[in-house]
């Protein structure tokens, strides 16, 4: 890949995260709390695909017959959490 077009993606990427990184910051703002730059870098990672994510994975389980609540329940298991 060219130097030109690496530079192109990067900021692609980096208009995509800046509304991710500005509501972290809010967030942040609100509850009087400041993270280590890493850690808003990892949280803000973690959200890149996450609506991609969603909408793949919903209809994969739709399509495999589960009802909404039990689509919920599986992909929040998915992601490490419980409902």
């Amino acid at each position: 890949m060219s130097a030109s077009l690496r530079r192109r993606l990067d900021r692609v990427q980096e208009q995509h995260d800046r509304p991710i990184r500005a509501r972290l910051e809010r967030i942040m703002r609100t509850h009087g709390v400041r993270l280590p730059q890493q850690e808003v870098d990892e949280i803000v990672t973690r959200q890149r695909g996450a609506g991609a994510w969603i909408q793949q994975r919903s209809l994969q389980l739709q399509a495999a017959g589960l009802t909404a609540e039990q689509i919920f329940d599986q992909m929040m298991t998915e992601r490490g959490q419980t409902a």
